[in-house]
């Protein structure tokens, strides 16, 4: 009787409603547009569980650097092409970190003078019998040294012959030229057949913040369909995750737009039809974005933003906002008297949404961001437009019968009076339909794999196969990186990394691995034990049996062993520990890619290249080493997304304990309660099963539907539980009729909403319309069908009758 009171309170104050309702508008839609919407897709995790692996969702330029490609040209043409792109891209720097594209000769040279200067440093212990065989081999080195002398024209070549007659340079760095991916065509970066030209960019902006990453990829795209312009012969691709994230960005925003417009016209267009009247759209639409706006302003005023995503799978809940209205309207076309339908409808429609709100907050419980704005989105829009339909909603509600399309509503009063409980054949088959969703249902899959539920458009996909095609040999490119607070500790423990990576590659397992870091970056105490290692070997006698040795050699091929001095000069010097990481010899674009700093620690990274029937295998014996982790976010997002569906289950179990407590308080009967509860229990397990049967997978997104089909499932059920009670007392024989008038506009709208949901082109949202089909379809049958079967057994048992006040 609460509403019905207010109700006549506002009927004699009307322009206190109008203010009312005027200034709360105003106050939702002012605070409600202030919403910052976050779109970095690393708040739909929860928080990593260990520094190391949290580290993987920072700003790494390693896990953010894009990759571009370009193709259709010949090698020397496409080099100078890439000069072209790459000034035009950097001429805002405000978006691009730094870019490698091109080795530069003063590079090379000063990489070289650094070496001459720290010879013993890459050199390893393991090395020196090999030393031994090169010096004895003096003779069969000299001669190709003689060929390099001749044909040298620029005098490059006679220099690293003088000072490495002995060619120990190829016993240092063994495979690194076999082993990488790409040549060297004008100093800049190719592939080995020469059609490639490859280019890094490490973005000023993190993969996942998908904001950034459309401003930064809108900007690459002007820039490249300029080049493009210029250049039709040439085609450029890029790939990265960036790109990935501002694509998946790019496409839940379309698809948003297009589910929420398409599912409210079609609504629309078929509620004007059916009622011959327009005030059914504005009576409809009001209350929802009421709601919406409500919404939206407690989550600004709780948390000041929420989750794009969550917001899109919140368009759900328009059909659950939309049902409740109809409701209203609909018992107040029936019966034609605002009072008395605010008396039949105010209990069912108060019991619906608090149910279905106790679904959504067992959301609150997870640790996903996500999860957790969906939940008190959709609680905030249920209040609010439950509020706006039960107090401001009757004052536009005219009194007497409105227009309506006779033909349409007999139809659905068909469609509502037929018996399903009495049809032998429809249950015995809904039987047979939830006894295999139980069997089933333990055997429904959860995928873990973010990936598979983000989009990926034809140009990324084009490009992710070209550079696996030209670059990785067919398998995938994997990054792992040791994590330490300072750069000696993190180089030491990659020294470990490096000699597990190598055994896995000695054993097939790894198609591709080069110590670069290893090789190139030591610790200040191994760089000492290598120096010691050094002046160990090249004692007097060494140094006189090698240089005897040049000597014979040099004489042999008609050179000068003079020329040779330089050599003595380098295996006598005092070495001194280096540091090629602090004195910036390695430009920026390509450092990222080996050593990089994050909150105050060092990362030291591992390329390795495999075959992905490998990938697991590798990352789980990776990860679990000492201070190793798997730079790969969705590699720690599949065992915290594992850990959200083992707690799922739980969080259902209090939803379910908090809706019948909340049944119980409002039937006052077990009975009638567990008769309620029903169709939310029975449909969990129908979805479930059927899921298995037909190859689906439960995912972060759509398993969120289930607290959906929760909701839904027992506002159906409470609105047909009190039709039949009100019809078995003989209090109104025409409750149930109206009720499931209401409920087949309910499911109609609800239909449509799920139906636009399919034809979106964002797995996420697309994964959503079929899960929430199976279990429409589950609950309308159950409420239809067992819920009155079960209530005519169940008051043919007298004390249930009697406690049930029927005679």
């Amino acid at each position: 009787m609460f509403f019905v009171s207010l109700y006549r309170f506002f009927r004699n104050h009307k322009p206190l409603l109008y203010t009312l309702l005027i200034i709360t508008s105003v106050v939702f839609v002012f605070f409600g547009t202030k919403v910052r919407y976050e779109e970095d897709l690393s708040q739909l995790l929860p928080s990593t569980e260990t520094q190391e692996s949290g580290l993987v969702f920072g700003n790494l330029k390693v896990k953010d650097k894009i990759f571009m490609e370009m193709t259709g040209a010949a090698p020397e043409t496409m080099a100078g092409y890439v000069d072209e792109l790459m000034d035009s891209i950097l001429q805002d720097p405000d978006h691009i970190a730094n870019t490698l594209y091109k080795l530069d000769v003063d590079v090379a040279l000063n990489a070289l003078d650094y070496a001459l200067a720290h010879v013993p440093s890459f050199v390893s212990p393991d090395l020196y019998p090999r030393f031994d065989e090169a010096i004895a081999h003096a003779d069969e080195t000299m001669a190709k040294n003689y060929d390099l002398v001749m044909n040298d024209e620029t005098g490059a070549a006679t220099q690293m012959v003088t000072t490495d007659p002995l060619n120990l340079r190829e016993l240092l760095l063994p495979e690194i030229s076999g082993s990488m991916g790409y040549t060297l065509i004008d100093g800049h970066l190719f592939s080995k057949d020469s059609t490639v030209a490859l280019m890094f960019i490490s973005p000023n902006t993190q993969s996942f913040d998908s904001r950034s990453s459309q401003a930064l990829i809108q900007y690459l795209e002007e820039r490249i369909q300029q080049f493009e312009q210029a250049h039709p012969e040439v085609k450029v691709l890029f790939h990265g995750a960036p790109v990935r994230s501002a694509g998946n960005s790019q496409m839940m925003h379309r698809d948003i737009a297009l589910t929420i417009c398409l599912s409210l016209a079609v609504i629309l267009i078929l509620l004007s039809l059916c009622f011959k009247s327009v005030n059914i759209l504005w009576q409809n639409v009001l209350p929802v974005a009421y709601g919406t706006f409500f919404a939206l302003a407690c989550m600004y005023w709780i948390k000041g933003g929420m989750s794009l995503m969550a917001l899109g799978i919140g368009s759900v809940v328009l059909g659950v906002a939309v049902s409740y209205c109809l409701h209203v309207i609909i018992h107040q076309h029936f019966v034609g008297d605002v009072e008395k339908m605010l008396s039949d409808e105010a209990k069912p429609v108060c019991l619906g949404c608090i149910t279905t709100i106790g679904a959504f907050l067992g959301l609150l419980f997870t640790k996903s961001t996500l999860l957790q704005d969906f939940g008190l989105f959709a609680t905030f829009m249920l209040i609010g437009n439950t509020l706006f339909a039960l107090i401001f909603l009757p004052h536009f509600l005219k009194s007497g019968d409105a227009p309506h399309n006779e033909k349409v509503f007999k139809l659905i009063h068909k469609v509502n009076d037929y018996a399903y409980d009495r049809n032998p054949v429809l249950i015995i088959a809904l039987v047979l339909i939830i006894v295999v969703g139980f069997i089933f249902s333990p055997k429904v899959k959860f995928d873990n794999n973010l990936k598979h539920i983000g989009y990926e458009s034809d140009a990324l996909h084009a490009s992710e196969k070209l550079y696996a095609e030209k670059f990785t040999g067919g398998g995938i490119q994997r990054y792992y990186a040791v994590v330490a607070p300072t750069l000696d500790e993190a180089l030491d423990a990659n020294q470990r990394l490096a000699a597990t990576l190598d055994s896995l590659r000695r054993q097939g397992l790894l198609t591709s691995y080069t110590p670069v870091v290893s090789m190139l970056f030591q610790s200040e105490k191994e760089q000492q034990a290598r120096i010691q290692a050094w002046r160990e070997y090249w004692t007097p006698e060494k140094i006189n049996e090698a240089e005897a040795a040049i000597q014979r050699a040099a004489r042999a091929h008609d050179l000068d062993p003079s020329i040779f001095v330089p050599f003595r000069a380098l295996v006598e010097s005092d070495y001194e520990a280096g540091d090629l990481y602090g004195d910036s010899l390695v430009p920026d674009g390509l450092l990222c890619n080996f050593i990089e700093q994050s909150d105050g620690r060092f990362l030291i990274f591992n390329a390795t290249e495999m075959d992905v029937y490998y990938k697991e295998h590798i990352d789980n014996q990776i990860a679990a080493m000492p201070h190793a982790v798997v730079v790969d976010p969705f590699y720690y997002t599949g065992n915290m997304i594992s850990l959200i569906h083992k707690d799922f289950k739980s969080i259902l179990l209090i939803s379910s304990l908090f809706v019948l407590a909340v049944l119980f308080l409002s039937f006052r009967r077990v009975s009638v309660t567990l008769l309620a509860f029903l169709p939310m229990f029975l449909s969990w397990y129908v979805v479930q099963g059927w899921m298995a049967i037909f190859g689906l997978q439960f995912n972060l997104i759509n398993i969120v539907i289930s607290t959906f089909i929760f909701g839904i499932g027992v506002d159906y059920s409470i609105f047909v539980v009190q039709g039949l009670l009100a019809e078995a007392r003989g209090e109104d024989t025409h409750l149930l009729s109206y009720h499931k008038v209401a409920i087949f506009f309910s499911a109609l709208v609800l239909i449509i909403v799920v139906c636009a949901m399919i034809f979106a082109t964002h797995p996420a949202i697309k994964s959503i319309g079929i899960c929430t089909l199976i279990g429409m379809a589950s609950t309308i049958l159950i409420t239809y069908t067992l819920q009155p079967l079960l209530f005519r057994w169940m008051i043919k048992i007298p004390f249930i009758r009697k406690s049930l006040k029927i005679s």
